[in-house]
C-alpha cells in the first residue's frame, strides 16, 4: 500500500472517530430505540414497555416509535422502585375504594351534577 493510501485510510478512521465522539457529546448516540433499550437491559421489548407504563421508566413517544435516553435508563435502574404510574396505580386505587360505603353516594352526586343517569339507558 502506498503512503498516500495509508494516509487517506488514517484520515478516514480519525474522521470516523471524531464523528462518533461528536455524536456522543451532543447526546445523539445516547438515544435508544425500544429494541436497543431492550437489548441494553437484556429483556424483551414488552418488558421495556411495561417498565415505561408501570415502573416509571422515562421515555418519549415519537410517532409510533419510542426513544429512551441511556442515561435515563441508568438512573432508573439505580432508583428505588416505589413510584408507580399508569395501570398499576389505578389498580391499587381501585382496591382502596372497594367496599367503601361513601363511594355510592359520592358517585350519585357526581352524576347528578353532570345531569346524567348513573346507568346508561339502552336504545
Amino acid at each position: 500500500m502506498t503512503a498516500t493510501k495509508l494516509a487517506k485510510k488514517a484520515r478516514t478512521r480519525a474522521t470516523s472517530s471524531v464523528s462518533k465522539v461528536a455524536r456522543s457529546a451532543n447526546g445523539m448516540a445516547d438515544v435508544l430505540t425500544l429494541a436497543e433499550a431492550a437489548k441494553y437491559l437484556r429483556v424483551s421489548e414488552t418488558a421495556v414497555l411495561q417498565a415505561i407504563d408501570e415502573q416509571n421508566l422515562p421515555a418519549r413517544r415519537v410517532g409510533q416509535d419510542w426513544r429512551i435516553l441511556k442515561s435515563a435508563i441508568q438512573q432508573w435502574r439505580l432508583a428505588p422502585q416505589t413510584r408507580r404510574t399508569g395501570k398499576a396505580v389505578l389498580q391499587s386505587l381501585a382496591s382502596v375504594w372497594k367496599g367503601d360505603p361513601s363511594v355510592e353516594p359520592m358517585l350519585a352526586e357526581i352524576y347528578r351534577q353532570r345531569g346524567r343517569p348513573m346507568v346508561e339507558e339502552s336504545t
